[in-house]
């Protein structure tokens, strides 16, 4: 045989090695690195913004966030509010930093245990984390209100008669009350 056909053989050989490791890895989901790098779609590294991201980044006039958490000390006042949104009835608790600026708020639903309930917990206690990471009052609230979804109706409060949801609610009940603290 001489040295071309078997260069030929080599090289045909290499690439059925090659696809069938990356059949292999295929398979073994999107985590496996393979002769290509990782996935970039699914991999755990963030991707790095455009350089036009991070100059309009830079123009936005809110303060920057924060890299350390600022929690609240182990004994802190709180206020507790009841309300209502179309018959469905909760309580929310405010926990507030010693100058009187909320850091972290709690909803207790009337049906404990369902969706409802679960989904108001979940979402206090992301609102809780960017309060305490330094996302201001404001900015939380203009991000939450306006949210629209069942259950919305009328309301029991008449600073706030229509709410077209619970995130609704809370947010314009936050905004109300504790608007003019975060702007100090």
């Amino acid at each position: 045989m001489n040295r071309s056909k078997r260069a030929g053989k080599t090289t045909k050989r290499a690439t059925v090695k090659s696809a069938r490791r990356q059949h292999t890895d295929s398979r073994r989901g999107p985590d496996s690195v393979h002769a290509q790098g990782p996935d970039p779609i699914h991999s755990n590294v963030p991707a790095r913004a455009s350089d036009t991201d991070e100059q309009h980044g830079a123009q936005e006039a809110s303060p920057p966030m924060i890299s350390t958490r600022q929690s609240l000390p182990d004994t802190r006042s709180a206020i507790t509010h009841k309300f209502s949104v179309a018959g469905h009835e909760g309580y929310l608790t405010v926990g507030l930093h010693p100058d009187g600026r909320p850091g972290e708020i709690f909803i207790k639903m009337s049906k404990a245990g369902s969706t409802l309930s679960g989904m108001c917990q979940a979402f206090t206690r992301a609102f809780s984390l960017a309060l305490q990471y330094g996302l201001s009052l404001e900015d939380a609230c203009r991000r939450f209100k306006g949210m629209r979804f069942e259950p919305m109706g009328m309301t029991e409060n008449p600073d706030i008669p229509e709410a077209s949801s619970i995130i609704d609610y809370v947010a314009r009940y936050l905004e109300l009350t504790f608007g003019q603290i975060d702007r100090d």
